[in-house]
Order: C-alpha cells, then structure tokens, then sequence
C-alpha cells in the first residue's frame, strides 16, 4: 500500500467520523433523556401509589378511631333503654300520688264508665259494684269504686313496667359500669319503697311520707340520669357546667402622638446619652 491510498483511507475514514459522530451523540442523548424520563415517571408512580396507600390508610385509622366500638355502642343502648324504663315508673307511681291522672268519675254516664273499662283493659266484673251504683243514681257511690278502681289499674300498670325495668338491667348487667350500676341500684330500691307504701289502703296512707319518698325516689332518678349522661359523653356535667368568669379588660385607646418627630428624637438621643457612661459600655449592677 502506497502513500497516496493511505492518505485516501484516512481521509475518508475522518469524513466517516465527522458524519457518524454527531449522529451518534444525538442518537446516545435521546437514549440518556428517555432513560432518565422513564425512571423520573416509575419514581413518582411509586411515590403516588405509596402516597395514596397512606392516605388510605390513615383516613381508615381516624375513621375507625372516631366511630363507636360494639360495647359503647351497645351501653350506649342499654343505659338509654334501662333510664327511660326506670323513668316511666317513676313517674307512674309518681301520679297515683299526686292523683293527677284520675279522671272526674262524678261526671261520667254509663257509656264513659264502659269506654273507660274497654281502654285501661279491666273487665266490667271489676267494676260490677260501680256500674250498679250508677244504674241505681248513686253517682258518689259509683266515684268512690271507680277511683279505688282506677288506683288498682294504675298500681298494676306501674308494677308492670317496674318488673320491666328490673328484667333489662338483669339481662344487660355486663354493659353498666360500677358507678352506674350503683346508681340503678338507689332507684330501683327507692321505687320499690314507693311500691311497697302505696300496697296499703287509702285510710292508712300517710301523705306527707309518701310525699317524701316520691321526692326521693325523683332525686334518685334525676343522679341516675345524670351519671348516664356524663359517662356517655366522656366527661364530668359538674365539671362542664361549672363557668369561669374571665374578665375582660378593655384595651386602651391609641394615644395620638404629635408630629414633632425632630424633637422628639433629640430628646431621645439625649436621654440615652445621658444614661451611658463615659466609654459607651453600660454595665450591669452585680
């Protein structure tokens, strides 16, 4: 191979070079941006995947957090079930001492005495003497039966819904807490003591002691409610329902301030440099 082909072969490998390089660097660019674009793209996929698994996550965590559990859901039941049974006794035994649910017997005819049996479910044996006593004029008479009558039917029908009340705090036990469960007990003994008393005949009663256990038995009632209510709500009511007078101090108003600002500030530049020492270093009493 002679001088002149090999100065040939050179030329025209630096043309192949000078054509194929740029070709090249562009075509590895293009691979590089590609590269890195499809790792930047995996990265934040991986990043909004994790991202939304922990917002699911914690979104599922405060929500469970929040919601009730089975047992506080279920005393939740139980305590307003138990109050409302124990409160309707209370009440009932309540108006047969007060008398405040007997009706006016004097002024009833035949056909009200008859649709007064049909509704309180009592039957006309029961009331055999009355009915007599109004077919024969007798309307004091009839008043009398009818309101030691409608006093049996009322004594009956608070027993009832004692026994009741009694019957679901035995069967749901579990879900009181100590406090209340010693709260149900004071009721449930002051209604009984309240039963027990109004057993007796109307000319052996004595108005002024039930008077008293009805107030009692009230007293015992309203704690029970009240004990309930702030177990429910997580707190004490005594507590929340005690206030704190903050006072309240009324802010003073902006002074206005005369512009006389060169006076001023040479007033000021003169009271510091009064205060400073000779030296200009201010120092601290031991």
């Amino acid at each position: 191979m002679n001088v002149e082909m090999l100065q040939t072969a050179l030329l025209i490998a630096n043309g192949v070079m000078i054509v194929l390089l740029p070709v090249m660097l562009l075509w590895l660019g293009g691979r590089i941006r590609t590269s890195v674009r499809e790792g930047v793209d995996k990265a934040l996929a991986d990043y909004t995947r994790q991202q939304q698994s922990f917002t699911a996550a914690t979104a599922g965590s405060e929500r469970r957090a929040l919601e009730p559990d089975a047992f506080t859901q279920k005393r939740q039941d139980v305590y307003a079930q138990l109050y409302a049974r124990y409160r309707r006794a209370s009440d009932d035994f309540s108006a047969m001492i007060d008398r405040t649910t007997e009706p006016d017997f004097k002024a009833f005819s035949r056909d009200d005495l008859m649709r007064y049996l049909r509704h309180h479910k009592a039957r006309e044996r029961d009331a055999a003497d009355a009915i007599a006593a109004l077919d024969r004029g007798d309307t004091f008479a009839m008043a009398r039966l009818m309101s030691r009558l409608h006093e049996r039917i009322g004594y009956h029908n608070a027993n009832i819904t004692f026994t009741r009340a009694k019957y679901v705090e035995a069967m749901n036990e579990l879900y009181l807490s100590d406090a209340v469960s010693q709260a149900v007990k004071n009721a449930r003994e002051s209604i009984n003591a309240v039963s027990v008393a109004l057993m007796r005949n109307d000319e052996k009663r004595d108005a002024a002691k039930h008077s008293q256990m009805k107030d009692a038995m009230a007293g015992e009632v309203a704690g029970l409610l009240r004990l309930m209510r702030a177990e429910l709500r997580g707190s004490d009511d005594s507590a929340r329902d005690r206030q704190v007078d903050i006072p309240v101090v009324a802010a003073d108003a902006p002074r206005r301030e005369a512009m006389n600002t060169g006076r001023k500030l040479t007033t000021v530049a003169s009271s510091v440099a009064a205060a400073l020492p000779q030296g200009g270093v201010v120092r601290r009493d031991s």
